[in-house]
């Protein structure tokens, strides 16, 4: 497993076991990286889009949460994946921006709830539908899209307007590239 954005190495430390010793997670901040090797994660600095994917090595899959909304070209990002790791299967999260709070909200004159709390932070906002229809014009087929918490039959039965956040499992779509 690769965890791009591991912060502290929370998810890969409570994967430990039941995962391969060949797991590695990155990050930007040298404050998280220090934090994650204090934890027993092999972990390293690295930039997304100055440091070279190549040096990583090869993984099954890639996990990225809560990282990608705070990229400004988070597109490109994927394809780099895509690029650098055909193979892999990816699983990330995103903030859902249809969440039936944050439409109402904005239906009263008021921001959502993730634009209050994460002002400078969050720069890039998508719908459920949004990113359906990013992932498949990029080459990716969805494998499964699942509510972070599936707290009644309405989330689990429409998540694009019931779940606060979503997350993606993704993989390369064989067929379109080839």
């Amino acid at each position: 497993i690769l965890d791009i954005g591991c912060g502290t190495g929370m998810l890969l430390k409570t994967l430990q076991g039941q995962i391969s010793n060949q797991s590695l997670g990155i990050d930007i901040s040298e404050v998280a990286i220090g934090y994650a090797k204090k934890n027993g994660i092999n972990a390293k600095h690295f930039n997304l889009f100055d440091d070279d994917f190549n040096t990583l090595g090869h993984f099954d899959y890639i996990t990225c949460f809560e990282v990608i909304e705070h990229i400004q070209n988070s597109e490109y990002l994927l394809l780099l994946l895509l690029k650098h790791f055909p193979n892999s299967q990816i699983i990330f999260s995103i903030p859902n921006t249809g969440f039936i709070f944050s439409r109402l909200r904005l239906l009263i004159g008021r921001v959502p709830i993730q634009w209050v709390i994460h002002p400078g932070e969050h720069i890039r906002f998508w719908t459920k539908k949004d990113m359906d229809r990013t992932l498949k014009s990029l080459g990716f087929n969805i494998l499964d899209c699942t509510p972070s918490r599936i707290n009644s039959i309405f989330t689990r039965s429409f998540p694009g307007l019931f779940a606060e956040s979503l997350i993606y499992h993704i993989e390369l779509n064989k067929a379109r590239s080839q």
